[in-house]
């Protein structure tokens, strides 16, 4: 039976859902949205443009689908299933067209995290034939040539390898495993040397290579550890902690953070480091990784890396301006989340739910639009930017076991079939 709190979580997941059903635009089999992107026409006029989404899991339609799809897990109403199938529907179209970024493998931009979409529908809905196409989208992985990778969590190889392990884990097919091994080497021929540890060179503008899970060495050490988990080899363990220690000696203990040095022209000195505090940048990403990392290796030298970062953003949680995954409440409230989980840190757990409490109170209780992921705040609608991540944390509230995070796939085999 249900507790009040689960069954508030889940109704406010509900009416996130219905207003994406509501608002789905349908043209025969498939749906899609209306986003709202921003750009700067000039360095400081930010202007809107109002479009169809594409297919990624980000913030296109096979990400609002993974959301549609376990809302319908939970609450068995029809709607939800049938209009997440129709955004699987365009997602697929639109990949069968290829219009996913060019060579893209990634997770959140490219073909694979489209893949991860369907093949949960395939397993939530009991449809083999979501699962046979799932698979044979991970097979043209396969053929994509070394000269076209990128490398991070977000639009690289960093994102995908776990994809692969964990589709591996449940199909144990060689190919799989195979594809996530050709991309643990490539990160491992293309590493920089650095006078600590190894890094990762990914976005331009940068004074050094980055740090942080969706664009920096975080996520590609995550990507390594959870090769080790399933394959033993000590390479992939002995890189993770080459890329841990880059990070860690950039640590500043001030800050009880780490520097993101990507140039923001709006700073003082641009030169000098920012110090995010978000799931792609700074101390909730890097916490993510660190709680693998003890998870997998059980060294306390990761665990007190750990408990930084969860002090660190616990501190800030209820003063971020947007609920979103990427850089909002609720993607640095999943580290919470999961150090109650890992942790038994039950007042981690009491904050990352009075986050979500915040959001029923200041805006569903009000009837006021989402602040969203994009700098004007805007409501939206998709995953890692708008409103479907924002009822997938609801979601993962009520059922950590149930429910995969959207964030961190590690361990996600291991829980599902706990």
């Amino acid at each position: 039976m249900e507790t009040q709190v689960e069954t508030d979580y889940v109704q406010a997941a509900f009416s996130v859902g219905a207003k994406l059903c509501r608002e789905a635009i349908w043209h025969q089999e498939c749906c899609n949205w209306i986003g709202c992107e921003e750009m700067y026409s000039t360095q400081f006029q930010l202007d809107h443009t109002y479009k169809a989404l594409g297919p990624g899991f980000y913030e296109g339609t096979s990400g609002i689908a993974f959301f549609l799809t376990h809302l319908y897990y939970v609450t068995h109403v029809p709607v939800f299933k049938i209009t997440a199938l129709g955004a699987l529907s365009h997602a697929q179209k639109a990949l069968e067209k290829e219009e996913t970024k060019p060579g893209s493998a990634s997770w959140y931009v490219g073909l694979s995290g489209i893949a991860y979409s369907v093949l949960t529908a395939g397993e939530i809905l009991e449809q083999e034939s979501l699962i046979g196409a799932a698979l044979a989208q991970l097979q043209r992985l396969q053929n994509i040539p070394d000269t076209d990778l990128n490398i991070d969590v977000i639009d690289g190889v960093a994102g995908t390898i776990p994809i692969l392990l964990y589709t591996y884990q449940k199909y144990p097919q060689p190919w799989l495993l195979a594809a996530a091994r050709r991309f643990g080497d490539y990160l491992g021929q293309i590493k920089h040397r650095e006078p600590v540890g190894c890094s990762w060179g990914n976005l331009d503008d940068c004074t050094h290579n980055l740090t942080g899970l969706g664009h920096g060495t975080a996520g590609v050490a995550l990507a390594l550890l959870e090769l080790y988990r399933v394959t033993g080899a000590q390479s992939y363990l002995e890189l993770a902690e080459l890329g841990m220690a880059y990070e860690n000696s950039w640590f500043d203990a001030s800050e009880e953070n780490w520097p993101d040095f990507r140039k923001f022209s709006g700073l003082p000195d641009p030169e000098e480091p920012a110090y995010g505090l978000a799931w792609c940048h700074g101390a909730p990403g890097i916490g993510l990784t660190r709680l693998r990392a003890y998870q997998i290796t059980g060294r306390e030298a990761y665990k007190r890396e750990a408990q930084i970062a969860i002090n660190t953003t616990a501190k800030t949680l209820l003063a971020q301006n947007n609920y979103s995954l990427c850089h909002g409440m609720f993607g640095n409230g999943e580290l919470l989340l999961l150090a109650a989980e890992i942790l038994q840190d039950e007042a981690a757990r009491q904050i990352a739910q009075a986050a979500a409490q915040q959001g029923i109170e200041q805006i569903i209780k009000k009837g006021i639009s989402w602040p969203c992921g994009l700098q004007s705040l805007e409501e939206t609608p998709g995953l890692m930017l708008g409103i479907a991540g924002i009822g997938h944390y609801y979601l993962r509230l009520a059922y950590p076991h149930r429910i995969p995070s959207a964030l961190f796939m590690s361990g996600l085999a291991e829980q599902n079939d706990g």
